[in-house]
């Protein structure tokens, strides 16, 4: 240890801490974040759902109907989880795609969502790797 530097074998014990309090942090992520990002996610299925209304041909027909009846619905449903997560993150101008928090939730949300892959191919990898130790142990059925 002396040539670490350490002197008192008391700084595990903090470091211990220290990890532990940072790997609790990690279990979950900051509830703001998070409502930043399905508001995000919101407003772009608002915003589909108003292009398809739009896009729906104007002749009558049962099918046209029911389209717009579905998508009428949908654009309420999305208009008031909108106006929830607006009340909730306390914002009073509605974020449109060129305003620059419209676009830092877009980076948070494809960071979430890369994190996620990261995360499950970690996973993925760990499992193989537990998979190969066992490889050689009898009874595993593995025929080489």
């Amino acid at each position: 240890m002396a040539h670490l530097k350490i002197s008192n074998t008391n700084i595990f014990a903090v470091w211990l801490k220290e990890e532990t309090d940072y790997l609790k942090a990690l279990r979950m992520e900051p509830i703001e974040e998070t409502l930043q990002m399905e508001y995000w996610e919101r407003l772009g299925a608002l915003e589909r759902a108003e292009k398809t209304l739009v896009d729906v041909p104007v002749f009558i027909s049962t099918a046209n109907a029911l389209a717009t009846a579905g998508t009428s619905e949908k654009i309420t449903r999305e208009s008031e989880a909108v106006a929830e997560l607006e009340r909730q993150l306390g914002i009073i101008k509605r974020w449109t795609s060129d305003c620059a928090e419209w676009m830092e939730a877009g980076r948070l949300v494809a960071k979430h969502s890369y994190q996620r892959a990261l995360d499950k191919l970690e996973g993925l990898i760990v499992a193989r790797i537990f998979e190969m130790a066992d490889i050689d142990k009898p009874g595993k059925g593995y025929a080489l």
